[in-house]
């Protein structure tokens, strides 16, 4: 871990006593941010618990590469009851993850994603699709065929369409992601 290396690097001489001073500094910032999202998650994953029906959901959603206890309680505070999306498109929409469409006769142009809905679960839903697509090959694979034809934003997004759909399918079919990775799926549930 980095920061084990930065505490070796401290106990070194190697340092003159400014950088020394700044590096503890950073090392104390460092630990009461980890104290801060440690207690934010326990605040968390006590709500969750509380409800069987959310840790339920919950526990479907964190079997996903890159959904993690955080975001995935955000994922399902702004989904709400999953049975109002009747299709895993809706939902996409309900994200703003879908694009805009002008249309006029004959004529149809798709535009940029219409960000409608909750910016902060549409956020979660991005930062998670990344490390989807680092963990699964299939999502790299689609990541990869939208980068070539657009960039890497665009790709991005479009993995996180991919993520609220799939989260749809799991939710409504109450099963777990088919690409879990069970050691890493366990341990986030050990979390809460």
């Amino acid at each position: 871990e980095g920061s084990l290396w930065l505490e070796e690097l401290l106990a070194s001489d190697d340092l003159d006593p400014f950088e020394k001073d700044r590096l503890r500094f950073n090392l104390r910032e460092i630990k009461r941010q980890k104290l801060l999202l440690d207690d934010r998650d326990s605040t968390i994953a006590a709500f969750v618990c509380s409800l069987p029906a959310l840790k339920y959901q919950l526990d479907l959603l964190v079997s996903i590469p890159g959904v993690s206890l955080c975001s995935g309680a955000a994922i399902l505070a702004a989904i709400g009851d999953v049975s109002r999306f009747r299709s895993k498109e809706k939902l996409a929409s309900y994200f703003g993850l879908t694009a805009r469409v002008k249309q006029s006769g004959e004529t149809c142009r798709m535009g940029r994603i219409s960000k409608q809905g909750n910016a902060y679960a549409r956020f979660m839903l991005v930062e998670s699709a990344d490390w989807l697509r680092k963990s699964v090959p299939v999502y790299a694979r689609f990541y990869d065929r939208i980068k070539k034809k657009k960039n890497h934003n665009v790709a991005k997004v479009a993995v996180a369409r991919k993520l609220a759909e799939l989260c749809w399918i799991l939710l409504t079919r109450s099963q777990e992601f088919i690409y879990a990775k069970p050691r890493n799926t366990d341990e986030k549930r050990a979390a809460f």
